[in-house]
């Protein structure tokens, strides 16, 4: 079509679509939007139990468990991918680095099971959390007599903003037995040259027992929890005391029994693990019952509260992109 033949809005918008253009007032005006999911771990640990029977670390790679929305329009994406990992007693997961950051916080765990990052092995005991930033090398090696699971998180869409990188490491793999806790540098000279000159921390752990004494200090300490999340705590940034990632937080939260939570909303996302106990979330008046070992995702400016029944503390792990959120001045938050 010429665009002399253009008479009306319907030959403009059909002139446009012929050469790859199109005006504002075609386009939709509201686009679908993530809703919140609850996934019950009853249902999820005999998928990822039975999947490290059945397949070995050679055919899966990586033998990982995504956590996948169905209540979400098709090919809507959340800033954050979460899932559960597996690996068998003996097995030694091949160790490469990507662009995306990953965190791990271990649900099942073993003083004899280790993810290495860059070059440093570091436990992984049940409740710990372990970072591997943006293009660090990682991989996993279980010594131990049963299988260990954990949880993985990535920043995925961040990373997919420019170029996304992944490689392999080359030379090699696995744990020395003699090696274990000694300075482990022999990845030393792979590490990427921008990791110091970022705002990316090393790779890091986060050891439950420490986790759990400064929740008791909060407690002991604090008059009053959070009137929204209890007694919250934050994994920082080791070097900056900043968000535990540029991109992503991993952040405690403890209800205490009886607590009746305040609702807000903020404009991030939220995906929580039950790790101790039993509660209730409310999302814009949808009632979601959670129990040990459930995740419950949050959309962004979902209005939300917790509460806890029982006369026992519960506790919640979670995994959120405010950090990225507040960097681009995307972030707000609304109390009701």
């Amino acid at each position: 079509m010429d665009i002399e033949q253009v008479k009306d809005t319907a030959s403009l918008n059909e002139y446009m679509a012929e050469h790859n253009l199109r005006g504002y007032w075609a386009m939709e005006r509201r686009a679908a939007e993530l809703q919140p999911y609850l996934w019950k771990w009853a249902d999820i640990e005999p998928a990822i139990t039975k999947a490290g029977e059945v397949m070995s670390i050679e055919e899966a790679f990586r033998r990982n468990i995504g956590l996948v929305n169905p209540r979400n329009a098709p090919g809507l994406m959340s800033n954050l991918t979460v899932g559960l990992q597996c690996v068998m007693p003996g097995e030694s997961a091949p160790q490469h680095r990507h662009s995306a950051s990953a965190i791990r916080f271990v649900i099942k765990g073993s003083p004899d099971a280790y993810t290495i990052g860059a070059g440093e092995p570091m436990p992984l005991h049940e409740g710990d959390l372990i970072t591997n930033p943006h293009l660090t090398f990682h991989g996993h090696v279980s010594e131990a007599d049963a299988p260990v699971i954990w949880i993985d998180g990535l920043d995925g869409r961040f990373a997919h903003l420019g170029k996304e990188f992944r490689a392999d490491y080359d030379g090699p793999d696995g744990l020395a037995r003699e090696r274990i806790g000694q300075s482990y540098r022999t990845m030393g000279h792979v590490r990427p040259t921008s990791l110091g000159q970022t705002q990316n921390p090393p790779p890091f752990r986060y050891p439950w027992t420490e986790t759990q004494a400064a929740l008791d200090a909060m407690q002991e300490t604090e008059a009053e929890p959070d009137p929204h999340d209890g007694y919250h705590l934050t994994f920082c940034h080791p070097l900056t005391g900043g968000p535990t990632l540029p991109t992503a937080a991993c952040e405690i939260t403890l209800l205490p029994g009886k607590f009746a939570g305040r609702a807000h909303r903020h404009n991030s996302t939220v995906v929580y693990h039950a790790f101790r106990g039993q509660g209730v979330t409310v999302v814009d008046g949808e009632r979601f019952d959670w129990s040990k070992g459930d995740f419950l995702a949050i959309p962004p400016w979902a209005e939300h509260r917790h509460e806890n029944a029982s006369a026992e503390g519960s506790i919640l792990f979670s995994f959120t992109d405010w950090p990225a959120m507040k960097a681009l001045g995307l972030w707000d938050e609304e109390e009701s």
